[in-house]
């Protein structure tokens, strides 16, 4: 494991850590910021049931030494930055909560630091030349479709979580006048930087595991709205926002292509065997 691989490590237990506590913990979040949470936990288990997925995404990242995946999962994180600035001078969120990007800065760094110290040699490792199989344009395909819509809703959520799908995708004075609901916004950008990374790894041609595991996101988001709810004691949760319906359709494409790309494409070799022959 190389040191980028060990630093995506890192940050698949975390996140694995903060789906846990947002899942059946979001009472903690609430109470730390009562006046920004409505509805009370909607948002924040929402917003836990995304990073159970993105925790595949990041375990998948380690397996297959992805460098474009830890390149955009860093720019994702340090985003966080404008979005807390905004959180507080818009929302009149508590100035302590400028606290909670602190890991994200510096994992980002971190990550960001592997990935020009070992980047060059993964990305002549992959073979991005080569000739694209058919499973493999297709999996891109429905995932360029896949993280557009999650980036459109997570846009639409942010500017208004209550009516997002009435608003066009514009500068919206919602943001200024309107409730806070504050955990519904985070799920929002949770979202729109999940799509984010999912363009990425289609435009990069990640490996296919990276693929399955975007389709298996998907996949699993849906289904913890329906089955997991009831037993986290929110049987509310996905009912009380409008979810779209592309997640079951999207995620299975995706899911089913990817795990028929020839298996030359579906893990990328090893930095370390490409520094061998050098």
């Amino acid at each position: 494991m190389n040191g980028m691989q060990s630093v995506q490590a890192v940050q698949t237990v975390c996140t694995a850590g903060a789906a846990v506590f947002l899942l059946f913990a979001p009472e903690v979040a609430t109470d730390m910021i009562p006046e920004m949470a409505v509805p009370h936990s909607a948002g924040y288990r929402l917003t836990g049931l995304l990073l159970i997925g993105l925790t595949l995404i990041y375990a998948a990242g380690v397996v297959t030494n992805d460098y474009m995946l830890a390149a955009a999962t860093s720019l994702g994180r340090l985003t966080t930055i404008p979005m807390i600035i905004a959180a507080i001078m818009l929302l009149r969120a508590p100035p302590v909560l400028a606290l909670s990007v602190v890991p994200d800065v510096l994992l980002a760094l971190v990550a960001f630091y592997f990935v020009q110290k070992e980047g060059a040699h993964l990305i002549q490792a992959r073979g991005l030349d080569s000739e694209e199989s058919k499973p493999e344009l297709l999996a891109r395909l429905f995932l360029a479709f896949a993280g557009g819509l999650d980036m459109v809703e997570g846009a639409f959520m942010v500017a208004d979580p209550t009516k997002y799908s009435e608003y066009p995708i514009i500068a919206n004075p919602y943001l200024l006048k309107g409730p806070k609901f504050f955990g519904l916004r985070i799920y929002g950008c949770a979202l729109f930087i999940i799509g984010g990374y999912q363009l990425a790894s289609m435009a990069s041609r990640s490996p296919g595991l990276i693929y399955a595991a975007c389709g298996a996101y998907h996949l699993i988001f849906a289904a913890g709205l329906y089955f997991l709810a009831p037993l986290i004691g929110d049987p509310q949760l996905g009912k009380e926002i409008n979810h779209p319906l592309y997640h079951v359709p999207l995620g299975l494409l995706v899911f089913i292509f990817a795990i028929n790309i020839p298996r030359s494409a579906a893990v990328a070799p090893p930095a370390s065997e490409h520094t061998k022959k050098e």
